[in-house]
C-alpha cells in the first residue's frame, strides 16, 4: 500500500468513523422547560376554536387536523368545554383567547398529536379559583418514561394576559400527548383537574440547525482535495 494510498483509507476510516458517533446518540435527548412562546420555535398554533365556538360542550375522545398533523383532546371523564376570555369565562388570559377546559376536580385532560411534536408551550389556570397555584404538566414520550414539569403562577380575574406560561423542546420528535393537573392546596385534590388552558404553540417540523456529521464529512472531503493538490505539486 502506497503513502498516499494509506493515507486516504485512513481519513476516510476517521469519517466513517466520526459520523458513526454523532449520528447514534440517545434516542431520548431529553427535555427543556422554557417560559416563553417564542423558545418553543413554532411552526403551528393550536386554537381551540377549532373544536367549536364558545360555550360548547364537547363530549371526547375529539380529533381535529390541525396543519400537518391531527390533534386529539380528551377528558378522563368524557367532557371538555370551550369558552372564550371576555365572552362566557373572566381569568388571567388575555381577552379574546381561545380556551379548553376540563370542569371535574377528579379528572384529567390529556392533548394528543397523530405524529410525535418536539416542542409545545401553553398558559393554563385553575377554575373558579383566584390566589397561587402550581400547575403540573406530564409529557408523554415514545422514546422513554413520562416527564413531569411544573410551573408557579396567580390566578386572577383580570384578564391580562398574566396566566402563568408552560413549555418544553426537545432535540428529537418523542412528545406524543400533555397531561395537565393543577394545585391550589385542596387537602381532598392535591392535584386536581378543573382547568383551562389558552392557544398551544407546537414544533412540528423543527428547523434543525446542519448535523456535524455532514461539516464533518465536508472537511473530510476538503481534506481529500488538499491532498490531491499536494499530490499534483510534488509530480510537478
Amino acid at each position: 500500500m502506497t503513502n498516499r494510498t494509506f493515507a486516504l483509507a485512513t481519513l476516510l476510516g476517521l469519517i466513517t468513523l466520526l459520523v458513526g458517533t454523532f449520528a447514534t446518540g440517545p434516542a431520548n435527548a431529553g427535555l427543556i422547560q422554557v417560559g416563553t412562546r417564542a423558545a418553543i420555535g413554532a411552526d403551528l398554533t393550536v386554537n381551540w376554536g377549532l373544536f367549536g365556538p364558545a360555550g360548547t360542550v364537547l363530549s371526547c375522545f375529539c380529533s381535529q387536523t390541525a396543519g400537518p398533523i391531527d390533534v386529539h383532546i380528551n377528558g378522563s371523564s368524557g367532557e371538555l368545554d370551550r369558552f372564550d376570555e371576555g365572552t362566557d369565562y373572566t381569568g388571567n388570559f388575555a381577552k379574546g383567547d381561545q380556551l379548553l377546559s376540563q370542569p371535574f376536580l377528579s379528572d384529567i385532560m390529556t392533548v394528543g398529536f397523530s405524529a410525535p411534536i418536539f416542542g409545545f408551550g401553553t398558559q393554563i389556570q385553575p377554575l373558579g379559583y383566584t390566589g397561587a397555584f402550581t400547575a403540573y404538566i406530564t409529557v408523554l414520550l415514545n422514546d422513554g418514561p413520562n416527564q413531569t414539569f411544573t410551573v408557579t403562577g396567580n390566578s386572577t380575574t383580570a384578564e391580562d394576559n398574566s396566566a402563568p406560561f408552560i413549555g418544553l423542546t426537545s432535540s428529537v420528535a418523542d412528545i406524543t400527548a400533555i397531561q395537565f393537573l393543577v394545585d391550589i392546596g385542596n387537602a381532598n385534590f392535591p392535584k386536581e383537574g378543573a382547568l383551562a388552558i389558552n392557544q398551544m404553540d407546537v414544533d412540528v417540523a423543527h428547523a434543525v440547525p446542519e448535523p456535524l456529521t455532514f461539516s464533518l464529512f465536508g472537511a473530510g472531503l476538503a481534506g481529500l482535495a488538499v491532498m490531491r493538490r499536494r499530490k499534483r505539486n510534488l509530480q510537478a
